[in-house]
């Protein structure tokens, strides 16, 4: 194994040079301080012996030990295996200790960044949407309006189109997981349109002919609001249904929570994706959800015709973090949020402002709960 040292006045140069000259692979074996600044004694990642007999190998006469050849070698595979597991660790503690210094670095550079780094994070923002947003950030103004300039970019950023999807009619089909509120947020989209422009011309569909009592619950509502309700399943197609209230204004589709190992997710997907050019989807997403929950949601349950999302259970966030970066990061228009469970009043159409109205005050109540927490513990 050929071993390399490398010295330079501090670790980023040092690392630098090693990346330069032995590429990524390269693995560092031991680093200390010299009078020149670091040193770091470096290699490269070299393959185990090949056992006796493996191909390339040259043949020789077998001998009474050769029987022990094949045990010797797996032992010395082995100890190569843990020896690069422990270098790789040692190598990841660096760069992890390195990351750390260039941030402090960074924080003594530029305090009045750093200072609106950590209130971007405390938003809960992920990484890459903090250091989007401060790329041009004037170190030079006052923290306030600062700060102010940094909430009205990333409103800007939300993707939030103006007006109410629904007004114009239209078909739309919604679906999420299981839980999100697909069947309640259809429910306050059909009353909310009955209140503004009435039942005629409104019907709703339903596809979730797995849950007992799904095609009834939708029934009642449609009794309630006085609209027609019609079941998809084997006999009725969905682009049958849909094809028959072709007259209606505007038709509102429920469909199964399946999770991912459901083997008629496909299918359903598929159903909506190839059930004519009038239909649109709309991904029911519940806000109080974890970052990565929300991630897989987002892509799970994407179809060719997405129009865009609902965003649910805002009332039971205590970040709205996670949303926004998903959001931002994909452009998935938000058209409605919904915050309670009463119909029609708690779903409105989505303004970008509020939504980040709402991500600093859930910031804030976050940061007043923890403060006598922190207090007590001291």
């Amino acid at each position: 194994m050929q071993v390399k040292r490398f010295v330079a006045p501090d670790m980023h140069q040092a690392l630098r040079r090693v990346r330069e000259e032995l590429g990524p692979d390269a693995i560092i074996l031991s680093n200390k301080r010299v009078a020149e600044g670091i040193e770091l004694m470096t290699t490269l990642e070299m393959p185990p012996p090949a056992p006796r007999g493996a191909p390339g190998a040259t043949s020789a006469p077998q001998s009474p030990d050769a029987a022990g050849a094949p045990l010797a070698a797996s032992q010395t595979a082995r100890e190569w295996q843990d020896m690069r597991a422990e270098l790789q660790s040692m190598r990841d503690l660096m760069e992890q200790q390195f990351a750390r210094l260039e941030q402090e670095q960074f924080r003594r550079r530029h305090p009045a960044v750093a200072a609106m780094h950590r209130r971007l994070r405390q938003l809960e923002l992920d990484e890459a949407l903090c250091q989007d947003l401060l790329k041009s950030y004037d170190e030079t103004q006052t923290p306030a309006l600062g700060w102010n300039q940094l909430m009205a970019r990333l409103t800007q950023r939300l993707p939030v189109p103006d007006g109410d999807l629904l007004a114009a009619g239209g078909c739309y089909a919604l679906v999420g997981p299981p839980g999100a509120g697909k069947t309640t947020s259809l429910g306050k989209l059909a009353a909310r349109h009955v209140l503004q422009h009435g039942n005629e011309g409104l019907a709703l569909v339903t596809m979730d002919n797995f849950r007992i009592g799904a095609f009834e619950q939708l029934r009642t509502l449609g009794r309630v609001l006085n609209v027609p309700v019609r079941l998809v399943d084997a006999d009725h197609p969905l682009e049958a249904v849909l094809h028959s209230l072709r007259r209606h204004r505007l038709i509102l589709v429920d469909t199964a929570g399946l999770s991912r190992q459901s083997p008629q997710l496909t299918v359903q997907l598929d159903a909506l994706a190839s059930a004519g050019p009038r239909l649109q989807v709309l991904q029911v997403l519940a806000a109080n959800s974890q970052a990565s929950a929300l991630a897989s949601a987002q892509r799970l349950y994407r179809t060719p015709n997405l129009a865009g999302c609902i965003l649910t259970r805002l009332d039971e966030c205590h970040s709205l973090g996670a949303v926004l970066s998903l959001l931002v990061a994909t452009q998935l228009p938000v058209h409605y949020i919904s915050d309670g469970q009463n119909i029609p009043n708690d779903l409105a159409p989505a303004r970008a402002a509020d939504l980040v109205r709402r991500a600093i005050a859930l910031a804030r109540q976050a940061r007043d709960d923890a403060e006598p927490r922190a207090a007590a513990q001291a």
